[in-house]
């Protein structure tokens, strides 16, 4: 299994709007995908205008079905980025998943 998270930092004043469009365009996506095995969408804590998206993907495979071959690199949805300051992603092997399954 696969961890993706994908952190940006949105303009000031733009945040409630930036989360409309997270709402509305990228959760929607990232539901349809094969291969998605969770999502969690969050801001940070007290303000700041940083929002997190931690997605889990069966393998490396699905998650490059959704990201493309650029799957290293944050995935940027048409019209995102004018909310946008900056933008990263890093993937983890998820070791409890892998490692710790129920017999």
């Amino acid at each position: 299994m696969i961890i993706r998270v994908w952190r940006a930092k949105v303009h000031k004043g733009m945040e409630v709007e930036f989360w409309s469009f997270i709402q509305a365009q990228a959760v929607p996506l990232m539901h349809r995908q094969p291969g998605l095995t969770a999502l969690h969408v969050g801001s940070i804590l007290w303000g700041g205008g940083e929002f997190v998206i931690v997605s889990t993907w069966k393998d490396l495979n699905a998650l490059q079905t959704f990201a493309g071959e650029q799957w290293r690199d944050p995935f940027i949805l048409p019209g995102e980025e004018r909310f946008l300051i900056r933008a990263w992603v890093d993937h983890y092997h998820d070791q409890v998943a892998s490692d710790h399954r129920p017999p």
